[in-house]
């Protein structure tokens, strides 16, 4: 778990909206890449639906979670 959350993450995080694609990487390197299907900011958490279906919950003191268009994909 993060010890700190940086302003860019924060402020990001808080950008995210419901049907965003994301990317989300834990500290070791797992990665999950799906649509968001909700967010709360106010709990630093969201739910995403990967392309397999599975449906994840994504804490932002677990994962760097960045909207796929700022990582430069379409």
């Amino acid at each position: 778990m993060k010890e700190r959350l940086t302003r860019t993450e924060a402020r990001s995080f808080c950008r995210i909206l419901p049907g965003e694609l994301v990317l989300a990487r834990d500290s070791l390197g797992l990665q999950y890449q799906g649509f968001v299907e909700t967010a709360v900011p106010e709990l630093g958490v969201m739910w995403i639906r990967t392309d397999a279906g599975e449906r994840k919950l994504l804490d932002i003191q677990e994962y760097a979670i960045r909207p796929m268009h700022e990582l430069g994909s379409t």
